[in-house]
C-alpha cells in the first residue's frame, strides 16, 4: 500500500486541470485539484498530515473538515473560486471498539508528528486508522525508548503473576513459525530475552534499577518504533475525519475464534495467520 502522493496513479482517475473541485464524502472532503508543485509544497506544510489523505485511485486528497479552510486559502489565492459540492462533518470524540487489522510502523511524517496508520478488515487496502506514537507508548508502556517491558507490551509496574501472559501473547504474535515480517525473528529473540530477565523477581528487581539509570541518558528520539501488536480489537476514543484518529486507548483485545488467536504482519501485502492458543510461549 504504497501512495504516490502527487499524481493519480489508476489509468482510470483522470488529471484535473482548472479550478478545483470539493466533494463532500460524509465525515471528510475530496478536493480534486490541478496538480501544482509549490502548491502541493505549501498544502502539506499547512495542512496537518492527520487531516489529509492521498487517494491514488481517485487522483484526489481527502481533507478534514477542520482544515478546509486552509485549503480554500491555497487554492482561491489563484482561482478566485472554490466550489464546494455538499456538507461534510467531522466526528468530534466517541468511544468505541474497533478491529484493527493491520497496524504498521511508526514513522516521522512530513509535518513532523509521528504516528502509525492501519486499516479495518472491512477495507484492507486504505489507511483509515492513524494512531500517533504518544497514544500507543502510553499503552504499551514505552516512555521513549524500547524496554524489556514494553517488549511485552505492559507497563514496568505489571504485577509479576502478570508477565508469563504477557509473554505468550508477544510470542504468539512475533513467532518466526508464525510471523514472516522483516525483523520477527530478532524481535522475538529480545521477547525471548525480556522474559528470560523479568520472569525471576530477583533478575527483575536488576533490571528495574538499571533502568533508572538509563533514563538518566537522553534518547534517540528520531528510532522507529514498532507497537508491540499489530491487530486486535481496540476499545478507543477517537476523532473521525479523513481517518479515526485515535486519542486514548483503554482495552486492547486479541482477536479469537474458537481456540485460535489472530496474527497478522505485512509482507508485499498484508498476511493473515491463526494460530493456537495453547502454542507458542
Amino acid at each position: 500500500m504504497s501512495f504516490s502522493w502527487s499524481r493519480p496513479i489508476s489509468p482510470d482517475a483522470p488529471i484535473h486541470k482548472g479550478p478545483p473541485r470539493v466533494v463532500a464524502r460524509d465525515t471528510y472532503y475530496q478536493v480534486y485539484a490541478e496538480y501544482d508543485y509549490y502548491r502541493l509544497k505549501r498544502f502539506k506544510h499547512e495542512v496537518p498530515y492527520c487531516h489529509r489523505r492521498w487517494d491514488a485511485v481517485l487522483g484526489c486528497w481527502d481533507v478534514d473538515p477542520r482544515s478546509l479552510d486552509i485549503v480554500r486559502r491555497i487554492y482561491y489565492s489563484v482561482y478566485r473560486r472554490f466550489p464546494v459540492e455538499g456538507h461534510a462533518q467531522a466526528i468530534p470524540s466517541a468511544t468505541d471498539t474497533l478491529f484493527v487489522y493491520y497496524l504498521g510502523m511508526s514513522h516521522s511524517r512530513d509535518d513532523g508528528s509521528r504516528c502509525s496508520l492501519g486499516c479495518f478488515i472491512s477495507n484492507k487496502n486504505t489507511w483509515d486508522v492513524l494512531i500517533p506514537e504518544s497514544v500507543l507508548r502510553a499503552w504499551f508502556g514505552d516512555e521513549g525508548n524500547t524496554t524489556y517491558y514494553s517488549l511485552l507490551g505492559v507497563h514496568s509496574n505489571v504485577p509479576q503473576e502478570a508477565l508469563r501472559a504477557a509473554y505468550r501473547r508477544m510470542a504468539k504474535q512475533w513467532h518466526p513459525d508464525v510471523c514472516h515480517e522483516a525483523g520477527a525473528t530478532e524481535r522475538f529473540k529480545a521477547i525471548n530475552a525480556a522474559w528470560e530477565q523479568l520472569r525471576d523477581p530477583a533478575s527483575r528487581a536488576r533490571y528495574d534499577a538499571a533502568l533508572k539509570l538509563a533514563a538518566l541518558v537522553p534518547q534517540d528520539e528520531l528510532a522507529e518504533y514498532q507497537p508491540p501488536l499489530r491487530c486486535g480489537l481496540l476499545t478507543a476514543t477517537y476523532q473521525r475525519g479523513v481517518y479515526y484518529l485515535i486519542e486514548n486507548i483503554s482495552a486492547w483485545a486479541d482477536v479469537e475464534s474458537g481456540d485460535t488467536v489472530l496474527t497478522t504482519y505485512y509482507d508485499d501485502g498484508i498476511v493473515e495467520r491463526w494460530t493456537q492458543k495453547e502454542k507458542y510461549g
